[in-house]
């Protein structure tokens, strides 16, 4: 979990090379002509271009500065000295400072956002000590970046309103950490074989993570944590995860149309109150829907089918299923190998069709008290509902 700051100390100020000035749109615009080094600062404004690789750079300043300017790294890496006492390879001072096409490795953190409304594209961050990209300030976008093998995580988003598409983690500690609120992760957002989850969102509100796809991390791909509500997670997939596919410890959050698949643990894992799961599906996990510890949630339309044991467990309390299909109509395959739905918790509603199709246990083993089942069907050769005796 990344919760500090990293507010940079001791910086000289450095008067960068200007040959001239060139009158573009109206307004003047400072040219670089100079080689960029270690402990350069560029801007405020102007556009400056590397012309080769910079360090490795002693730190503990940053090794390159870019205040309110646009640096295109020119697909040139810049590094640091690989010690305690190595610095940020690439400090924004926005706002609206532009970083993009460069590769940074062997500092503390690659890629640090400060100011606001930062642009980050085409870069790369390598083998850093702690993060790859760290974002600590309000409506940046990061587009088509990568951060792998990375310490703690290739992402840390301390702020808010933050645009993500198009990004990957790959080998890092945790891929993408969330802790700030309004974020938006869209579009194509990919966490692999991270050591950690693939995407945690740790200490905010109002986040949406869309269309992205955690596969093959360590722990869940997934994780909301307690005291993170109101967020919203769809059309995002959760593959061969070695832990949950989806875990969720807060309240009122949102999960629609997402796709748990061959998890070790449950595909998904709602231990918070009062979420809703709609459209989901869960395939070929240890279990398909977990309901624990639950109060009020809503579960309907979700499909759970060919997992290691129950579809569906409910051991949490009044919540309601509506309309969820556990098994399969025809494929024999398509049946989890446990019961469709288990209910330990008490008060629990099910009903609106739900359906429990061809499970090799029971279709609806019900153990808790007070729950209440209207219009549900059950097919297979144990398909009768048990009562707690």
């Amino acid at each position: 979990m990344v919760s500090r700051k990293h507010p940079v100390k001791g910086i000289t100020w450095l008067a960068v090379g200007i040959c001239g000035l060139v009158l573009v749109g109206g307004l003047f615009t400072p040219v670089q002509a100079t080689h960029i080094g270690c402990g350069a600062i560029l801007g405020p404004g102007g556009h400056f271009v590397l012309d080769s690789d910079v360090g490795p750079c002693p730190g503990p300043d940053p090794a390159i500065t870019v205040g309110a300017a646009t640096l295109d790294m020119a697909t040139f890496k810049v590094s640091c000295v690989p010690s305690v006492s190595a610095g940020t390879g690439i400090f924004l001072q926005g706002p609206k400072a532009v970083v993009k096409n460069g590769e940074v490795t062997n500092c503390s953190t690659g890629f640090e956002s400060h100011g606001g409304k930062n642009t980050l594209t085409g870069n790369r961050a390598h083998n850093n000590q702690a993060l790859g990209f760290l974002v600590n300030d309000n409506h940046n976008t990061l587009i088509h970046n990568s951060a792998d093998n990375n310490f703690f995580a290739g992402f840390a988003i301390a702020g808010d309103i933050n645009t993500l598409a198009h990004n990957l983690a790959d080998h890092n500690g945790d891929g993408f950490l969330i802790q700030g609120s309004g974020n938006k992760l869209q579009i194509d957002n990919i966490a692999t074989n991270n050591s950690g989850s693939g995407f945690d969102i740790t200490a905010g509100n109002n986040n949406k993570l869309i269309h992205s796809s955690a596969n093959s991390n360590g722990v869940d791909g997934f994780v909301i944590d307690s005291g993170s509500e109101i967020n919203t997670l769809a059309h995002n997939l959760a593959n061969g995860n070695l832990d949950d596919g989806f875990r969720i410890e807060s309240s009122n959050n949102i999960l629609q149309m997402n796709i748990a698949i061959e998890n070790i643990a449950f595909g998904f894992d709602i231990l918070g109150e009062s979420n809703k799961l709609t459209g989901n599906h869960a395939n070929d996990n240890a279990v398909g829907f977990e309901i624990a510890g639950n109060n009020n949630a809503h579960v309907k339309g979700n499909i759970a089918s060919h997992n290691l044991a129950d579809a569906f467990s409910i051991d949490g309390d009044g919540n309601t299923l509506t309309g969820n299909i556990a098994g399969g109509k025809v494929k024999v395959t398509d049946a989890n190998v446990g019961n469709g739905f288990e209910v330990k918790g008490n008060g629990n509603t099910l009903k609106g069709h739900n359906k429990a199709l061809n499970n090799i246990d029971e279709g609806f083993n019900i153990r808790g008290n007070d729950n209440h089942l209207t219009g549900n069907t059950a097919s297979g050769k144990r398909r009768w509902l048990r009562y707690p005796r």
